[in-house]
């Protein structure tokens, strides 16, 4: 196998994959595996391991392994998380069963204490003054050269709002084509989500109305963009136009710009933490969305949102109890104070206060008013 056989086992491993995942999730496992190849490859070659073959590896050179990822110095001054012990851990696993050593499950077997999950973590939500004050910083960032006076700038504006306005993965709105955005409908297609080609299916997501103003600035200053460039068109909704191409920019970029708003800001965020801002701010308008928001994050299971995207706070969710249980009172009192006839009326049609009688006349009555008829609809079988 090589000078390198655990790095060989890896490519193999990776290209197997590449026919079970998706690319962004075959793209991080290929990062992991070939970081713990680099580095069991340097162990061996230091003498701490006495082999990396795959088929070979044995209890020593798992337990330097997991001393390997507890060892503060070797990742720039602190351990894994347990989290990420576990994650590493297992895609080691994989690689090493393919090649039909099975010393981690017969050490499991026996009982060996391995890394543990910390349990559920905390949803990373930005706070609303705090995605005011990041969402501000965006306009500092200086022009970069190459490219027109403020590109650089509306290409990070429209980073703060156009994830919190959806809830899309970073990779999904920088694959965005020009032609998934509808401004009409106000609707984005995602062309691009996480797992394509495997298990997800494509989707389309609506940009919230205080969000809508943005994009239509964004959309001018793209066209200034392919002026400079002298071009008609181009196919990215974020073009990147440098040495004339019609591509992307990368993921890298992006979090280039990230990092250059987090310095302005000086808050600490990630692109990804707009996802459960878009999820939790969203929810906390109305926890009876939360299916809805599920939907157009692209989840499978409303479980998912509730546990790693979506919370409500204890001082919204106390608030709703207090007014739940003010209006419970209140129609209790109405319904005492009512005698004789409207009593029974209201008895009789179930219902609870003279005020919930009011609102269903006013429901009957706009349900019952049409201005002509449609007799399309009212007459079926005759047209």
């Amino acid at each position: 196998m090589g000078r390198y056989p655990l790095k060989a086992a890896v490519e193999r491993y990776i290209e197997r994959r590449r026919l079970q995942v998706g690319k962004s999730t075959l793209d991080n496992d290929s990062r992991i595996l070939r970081h713990i190849a680099d580095n069991m490859e340097a162990m061996r070659e230091e003498g701490q391991l006495k082999t990396t073959g795959p088929s070979s590896m044995g209890p020593k050179e798992i337990r330097a392994f997991l001393d390997w990822m507890r060892d503060p110095s070797a990742h720039k001054g602190k351990a894994l998380d347990p989290d990420t012990q576990v994650r590493y851990l297992a895609k080691l696993e994989g690689v090493l069963t393919m090649n039909g050593n099975r010393v981690i499950e017969k050490m499991r077997e026996e009982g060996y204490q391995f890394p543990q999950k910390a349990g559920r973590k905390p949803i990373r939500a930005l706070r609303a003054e705090d995605l005011e004050t990041i969402q501000d910083a965006a306009p500092e960032l200086s022009s970069a050269s190459g490219e027109p006076e403020g590109w650089r700038r509306a290409k990070a504006r429209l980073l703060t709002i156009a994830y919190v306005a959806t809830g899309l993965r970073p990779s999904e709105l920088r694959l965005a084509h020009i032609e998934d955005l509808d401004t009409r409908r106000w609707r984005l297609y995602v062309r691009t989500p996480k797992g394509a080609g495997v298990w997800a299916e494509n989707r389309t997501v609506t940009i919230t109305p205080p969000y809508r103003e943005g994009f239509i600035t964004f959309l001018q200053e793209r066209d200034d963009l392919l002026r400079y460039y002298g071009r008609k068109k181009a196919t990215f909704l974020i073009p990147n136009l440098r040495s004339g191409q019609d591509g992307s920019y990368s993921s890298n970029h992006f979090r280039e710009l990230k990092k250059e708003i987090q310095e302005a800001s000086g808050i600490d965020f990630r692109l990804k933490d707009f996802r459960p801002t878009f999820a939790t701010l969203t929810v906390e308008k109305d926890p009876n969305l939360l299916p809805d928001v599920s939907t157009q994050l692209g989840h499978s299971s409303i479980l998912t949102t509730q546990r790693y995207y979506a919370q409500i706070s204890a001082e919204s969710a106390g608030s709703r109890i207090e007014k739940a249980w003010k209006n419970e009172t209140s129609a209790s009192h109405n319904k005492a104070d009512v005698t004789g006839p409207i009593a029974e009326l209201l008895e009789a049609l179930g219902m609870g206060s003279v005020e919930e009688l009011k609102a269903r006349l006013i429901s009957q009555a706009s349900n019952t008013e049409k201005h002509g008829i449609d007799s399309k609809n009212w007459l079926p079988g005759y047209f």
